[in-house]
């Protein structure tokens, strides 16, 4: 067996010449995976506080529902603002049920 190599051969068994700009490049391409990475889990949790979050909001709205019109008056409600009730965020909405500040305080 002949020791030398062609240049062929040699192309394959050597390293290839490095780019100038090849740790910026991998630096991106690992920042673009974590901002994919990111905004996927954050759909994620929206995706699953949608779907687990809509029976307690049925719930409060089948109790606001139930309300007289008195009562919604005393927490500062009327029934056109059902929705702006339940597209709060839900430690707002918790504050409303327990009493400790009205929805628009």
């Amino acid at each position: 067996m002949d020791a030398h190599f062609s240049k062929a051969e040699g192309f394959f068994l050597l390293s290839p010449p490095r780019h100038p700009d090849a740790d910026r490049i991998l630096q991106t391409r690992a920042a673009a995976g974590a901002a994919r990475e990111a905004a996927f889990m954050a759909h994620l949790r929206r995706v699953a506080t949608l779907l687990f979050g809509w029976p307690r909001r049925q719930r409060l709205l089948a109790e606001l529902r139930a309300m007289s019109d008195r009562d919604l008056s005393d927490i500062g409600l009327n029934r056109g603002e059902f929705d702006r009730v339940l597209a709060m965020p839900r430690s707002r909405r918790e504050a409303i049920e327990v009493g400790q500040a009205g929805p628009r305080g």
